[in-house]
């Protein structure tokens, strides 16, 4: 996902800088193409709902057939039943379902276009400053729709998100899961930035002792 936004990115520079470089006089020339734009958005969003599914893969490793079909909204509903409404993981869902449901309906509107949803985007456009429009993308979808933004932004948007989104989860997944080890009952943390540069990592398990909470030094990288 980041090399599609990536090449994506550095195409459209390329272009607004070669017609940058243009004289006035050769302005009239035709106007340029990023290619088939529409077949790396397919692939983007084919990419992006791929991660969106591997971590509900990963979600059923710890509740199986307890989420039942409807994925991620499932899961919420399981983590309510569960936990309680007030719980931070049951939270977390509840913020991030609209998110993960955008990725779901988004791939499916490019992938399958109908009457009631579909995916339009469009190439550089000029505007009459001489200045170029990047790529567009508007998702047409009942529940979850897009109005037309710029195509890089809505990539670089979605993938930082899903990298968010996919860290957090795990460190809910097994913060709800957690069990006592050697008596010691244990929770998942986040570090602090010394924690983090100490252990390499942003999240990790810690001991509750009394009213304390003890990071748990993570078990050393092998020679």
């Amino acid at each position: 996902m980041y090399d599609i936004c990536k090449d994506v990115g550095a195409r459209f520079d390329k272009i607004a800088e070669d017609l940058e470089n243009l004289s006035v006089e050769r302005r009239s020339m035709t106007l340029p193409s990023m290619g088939d734009v529409r077949g790396e958005t397919k692939a983007f969003l084919q990419k992006a709902d791929h991660v969106a599914i591997a971590l509900f893969k990963i979600a059923k490793l710890f509740y199986g057939d307890e989420i039942g079909k409807g994925l991620f909204k499932s899961l919420h509903k399981l983590a309510s039943e569960k936990y309680g409404d007030n719980d931070e993981f049951t939270k977390f869902l509840k913020a991030v379902l609209p998110f993960l449901q955008f990725v779901r309906n988004a791939r499916n509107a490019v992938e399958h276009p109908d009457q009631a949803k579909s995916v339009k985007v469009t190439d550089i456009s000029l505007q009459p400053s001489g200045e170029l429009n990047p790529p567009t993308i508007e998702v047409i979808e009942a529940k979850t729709a897009q109005p037309p933004v710029p195509l890089l932004a809505l990539m670089e948007r979605v993938a930082d998100q899903l990298a968010t989104v996919f860290e957090v989860m795990l460190a809910h997944l097994c913060g709800a899961n957690v069990q006592p080890f050697g008596g010691l009952p244990l929770c998942v943390v986040e570090y602090d930035k010394d924690q983090q540069k100490a252990f390499k990592c942003r999240y990790g398990y810690a001991g509750r002792m009394g009213d304390r909470i003890v990071p748990l030094l993570p078990p050393a990288s092998p020679p």
